[in-house]
């Protein structure tokens, strides 16, 4: 990862803290790690969150669906893989 993109990554960051910090007061507090995880993961791979919208939206997601998107996740692990 270069230094411009660790960078964007940490603003990424700092943005997901003030938006979990926000929704966080209001409606679910247990989910601000996950708000300033998904926002940075977003930010380093987009491709995961336009799978993840997909799925969402899709009317039943198949088994095979899940599948992908789970390879995809657990290929964080190996970001060289990606």
């Amino acid at each position: 990862m270069t230094a411009d993109q660790l960078a964007a990554l940490q603003t990424e960051i700092n943005a997901g803290l003030d938006l979990a910090a926000q929704v966080g007061e209001v409606i679910a507090p247990q989910y601000t790690g996950f708000i300033v995880l998904g926002q940075a993961v977003a930010k380093a791979f987009p491709g995961i969150i336009a799978d993840v919208q997909a799925l969402i939206h899709k009317t039943e997601p198949t088994a095979a669906d899940v599948a992908a998107l789970a390879a995809t996740i657990a290929a964080l692990g190996n970001p060289e893989s990606l």
